[in-house]
């Protein structure tokens, strides 16, 4: 696998399954204020009670933690043109990506009152907002990926691709260790 895809996938990834493992254990009832506070815009909630400040702070920090290992490890094959202080911090800032981009689609879905963790009754639809839910963080994390560190679009193109696959995946995992709740039909 090329550098850059490791350099990319590794860090979202692993910080999002640790993000999950505490979420699930240590975090669970640390920190779960709702991002929008409970201010509601035609009556109805601005992201809902699942987007919570604990993903704004754990997700970047997870991931400049586990961008800065593989930066470290990697770092002969690295963009050198990037200080080791850049790329840790660049790394924060993919994490904060990862976390606003998942708002947009949570804004939609709440003002269309489709409540978190359910589907919208038209299969078209549902479909739509699945493919949204799985690719809407990655492709602002490929932005980021090409302004702050310079990676090839061909690359960013196809660590989308490949975490799209990772994340339907990992839904599956945890949907059979009933760490997550399977999307109602």
């Amino acid at each position: 696998m090329d550098n850059e895809l490791i350099q990319m996938i590794f860090p979202i990834f692993t910080a999002g399954i640790v993000f999950i493992v505490l979420l699930k254990t240590v975090l669970h009832d640390k920190l779960n204020y709702p991002l929008d506070f409970g201010i509601k815009l035609r009556g109805k909630r601005l992201f809902g009670d699942n987007k919570t400040i604990r993903g704004l702070i754990f997700m970047p920090l997870l991931t400049m933690i586990f961008g800065g290992f593989i930066y470290f490890l990697l770092k002969g094959f690295v963009n050198q043109k990037i200080s080791t202080i850049n790329a840790v911090a660049y790394y924060f800032f993919v994490g904060l990506a990862y976390s606003l981009g998942e708002l947009p689609n949570s804004f939609i879905k709440r003002q269309l009152s489709i409540s978190p963790g359910n589907s919208h009754r038209n299969n078209s639809v549902k479909n739509i907002f699945k493919i949204i839910d799985t690719f809407d963080s990655l492709i602002i994390v490929g932005i980021v990926y090409i302004l702050l560190f310079n990676f090839s679009i061909i690359n960013v193109l196809l660590a989308i691709a490949i975490g799209g696959i990772l994340h339907l995946c990992t839904d599956q995992l945890m949907i059979k260790l009933n760490l997550k709740k399977k999307i109602n039909d």
